[in-house]
C-alpha cells in the first residue's frame, strides 16, 4: 500500500499473523523518500516482491524448525532487507541485505 504524508511517499505492508512473533512488528513501513509517484510505484513493486519473498521464506523456516531456531537465523531486530539508503538513481533508493 502506498501512503502519502506531506509530499513524501511510503510502502507500507502488514506482516502475515504467521511471523508477527519472529519479526516483532505488525507491518512494515518504509520511506520512499520520493514525491514522483512514477517512481513510487516502481520502488513500491520492488519492496512488494522482496517483502513477499522474504515473508515465504520465513514462514518455510518456521514450519522446519522451532521460533527460536529461526529467530536465531533472522535475528531479533527485523529483517535487514528493509534497510534502505541513497544510491541507485534509476529508482531512487537502493535496497541492501
Amino acid at each position: 500500500m502506498l501512503i502519502r504524508q506531506g509530499a513524501t511517499y511510503h510502502f507500507r505492508r502488514r506482516v502475515p499473523v504467521a511471523i508477527r512473533l519472529l519479526l516483532r512488528q505488525s507491518e512494515v513501513w518504509v520511506s520512499l523518500r520520493t514525491t514522483d509517484l512514477r517512481a513510487t510505484r516502481a520502488m513500491a513493486a520492488g519492496l512488494y516482491a522482496l517483502t513477499e519473498d522474504a515473508f515465504a521464506t520465513m514462514a518455510e523456516k518456521l514450519t522446519q524448525q522451532d521460533p527460536a531456531a529461526a529467530e536465531s537465523q533472522f535475528g531479533n531486530e527485523g529483517l535487514p532487507v528493509f534497510r534502505v539508503e541513497a544510491g541507485d538513481r534509476q529508482c531512487g533508493r537502493r535496497l541492501i541485505e
